[in-house]
């Protein structure tokens, strides 16, 4: 799903995480280390646009991270480091109320275009629905493995 969402959105890394085992957010996949390293800035910052996308329930945008300095201070500060400069974040809404996350990175600021936020909501579609495969999946296979 990373490599679709590189290839349809103009972002240089992206990451998608879910909620773990215990309660907290884990990775799930990434582009690369610079997207792992760059998702993995809100948990240590405490907010962020994924953050507020996960509580909005739907796309948070950060088109330039400098602009967003006082509404996220310890992420902004954090991602600069990073050379994060917009950040582009849809929940994936899962059927459980534990929603995944699939978030965008880029290097240089600016807004994605209409027709990229339009492929965005496809994206965020099929991965809903590949999430809700693999768990009915899932629950298909305990369910086997219960019944020896």
């Amino acid at each position: 799903m990373c490599e679709v969402a590189i290839e349809c959105l103009d972002v240089d890394a992206v990451a998608i995480s879910a909620r773990g085992t215990h309660g907290t957010r884990e990775l799930a996949a990434a582009t690369d280390g610079w997207a792992t390293r760059a998702a993995e800035l809100e948990a240590t910052a405490g907010e962020g646009p994924g953050h507020d996308a996960l509580i909005l329930g739907g796309e948070v945008s950060a088109p330039d991270l400098d602009e967003a300095r006082h509404r996220w201070p310890r992420y902004r500060a954090l991602a600069g480091e990073l050379g994060v400069a917009a950040v582009f974040a849809w929940p994936v809404p899962d059927g459980t109320g534990a929603p995944a996350l699939l978030t965008g990175f880029r290097r240089q600021p600016g807004a994605l275009p209409y027709q990229e936020r339009v492929d965005a909501a496809a994206l965020i579609a099929l991965a809903a629905k590949a999430l809700r495969y693999d768990r009915e999946r899932a629950g298909r296979a305990g369910g086997e493995a219960n019944k020896e």
